[in-house]
């Protein structure tokens, strides 16, 4: 009698629509189920929580506790601590699967989108407009995309994601959330955040989204949002913005779903600094870099030059230029001194910062260098100028 009156306790993972028994659930723990991490009733769940499970039970429930359900929607503000910790200055970041997988990048891609589309009237859901039958829709359940041919109309994001293992699940996600915004993508695949930037401009995007763990260890991974141009979006500002409409619940802001193609201008990337560098004088580079992409480009690069480049070997880690240890220089002191270089430079996994070590081996201050690269700019503007002007007066 004392066990046919107790309460029968069943739980329900994150996105389920049946119960499980304790046992089940205890299993699952101990087998590493995926969804644990995000459920209130983990050992670790202060920490982990991210999508709380529903609990039911023969027993009466308590006074303002949640009805049984498949999970909290999306926005819920319990969810809210948990995902704002992973919004930084610069962009998003956090531990693969553990605390960003491919889910929850597509929710934020479409609080992106969202965002996005709030200067893009045509894409409002409000706009009286029926849906188009003859449209494809994309299948919740997919993973599939459709081809969009050329010269389709509509606005496009830039799509692209570094080397790390883990970007290609969650630039699939990401993918898959901007078209059912509407959007049309155009992805890069592999790219640096330079190209990325520049494609930008060249796609006449409205936005763009990099898929990157850079700055953090090799478990790492995120997002950097960019607006048109390439402008990159951080908070204050309208980062923020993301993480605010994320929480208030994504609307879909159009009728129908949009394209995805997929291109590479790395030719037409690099063709401008191969031309900057065809009357360079033969130099000794060291090189340490992290990533093998930016090692490939500069090879590429200078492959039709004198120059010899010295490769020194970098493991990712977390660090940023501020705050660069002696560790990572080092190595490309001993290269610079030992083959006798012209100079030596240290890059950041995308590409984009930049460390500079002269031929004694001793660190190049940042405001020196970036005077060097402005005045430098500023004459290629005048020799342009200059060029231009004599076309005309011929």
């Amino acid at each position: 009698m004392f066990l046919a009156s107790a309460p029968v306790i069943t739980l329900r993972c994150p996105g389920e629509a049946y119960d499980i028994p304790l046992a089940v659930h205890r299993a699952r723990l101990a087998a590493g189920y995926a969804k644990c991490r995000h459920c209130p009733h983990h050992p670790e769940a202060v920490a982990l929580a991210a999508t709380p499970c529903a609990e039911t039970s023969d027993a009466p429930e308590s006074p303002g506790s949640p009805e049984a359900g498949p999970g909290v929607a999306l926005g819920d503000s319990s969810l809210a601590p948990a995902v704002a910790a992973l919004f930084q200055p610069e962009g998003i970041r956090g531990v693969y699967l553990n605390q960003l997988d491919r889910q929850l990048a597509g929710e934020l891609a479409a609080a992106f989108a969202q965002e996005l589309a709030r200067d893009l009237p045509e894409l409002r859901s409000d706009t009286g407009l029926e849906p188009d039958p003859s449209a494809e829709a994309v299948p919740e359940w997919g993973e599939g995309v459709r081809v969009l041919q050329a010269g389709v109309p509509g606005p496009v994001v830039v799509l692209a994601h570094d080397e790390r293992p883990s970007s290609p699940d969650l630039a699939r996600g990401v993918c898959l959330a901007l078209r059912r915004m509407g959007f049309q993508v155009v992805d890069l695949g592999l790219a640096t955040r330079g190209e990325f930037g520049w494609a930008l401009g060249q796609l006449e995007g409205v936005g763009g989204v990099l898929v990157t763990g850079a700055g953090k260890g090799p478990e790492w991974t995120g997002l950097d949002l960019a607006g048109p141009g390439g402008e990159p979006w951080s908070q204050p500002g309208r980062l923020s913005d993301v993480l605010r409409t994320w929480q208030n619940g994504v609307v879909r802001t159009a009728r129908r779903s949009g394209g995805l193609r997929s291109t590479r201008l790395r030719t037409e990337y690099l063709a401008q600094y191969q031309s900057d560098c065809h009357g360079l004088r033969p130099l000794r580079v060291a090189w340490s870099c992290a990533a093998r992409l930016p090692t490939r480009l500069v090879r590429q690069v200078l492959q039709t030059t004198a120059c010899q480049l010295f490769e020194v070997e970098t493991p990712v880690r977390s660090r940023g230029l501020e705050v660069l240890a002696e560790r990572d220089l080092q190595p490309l002191v001993d290269c610079v001194l030992r083959e006798r270089a012209h100079l030596g430079l240290w890059v950041d996994e995308l590409g984009q910062q930049v460390w500079l070590v002269d031929e004694r081996g001793v660190l190049v201050p940042s405001e020196r260098h970036a005077g060097w690269l402005q005045s430098s700019e500023c004459g290629v503007k005048d020799r342009k100028s200059t060029r231009l002007n004599s076309s005309h007066s011929s």
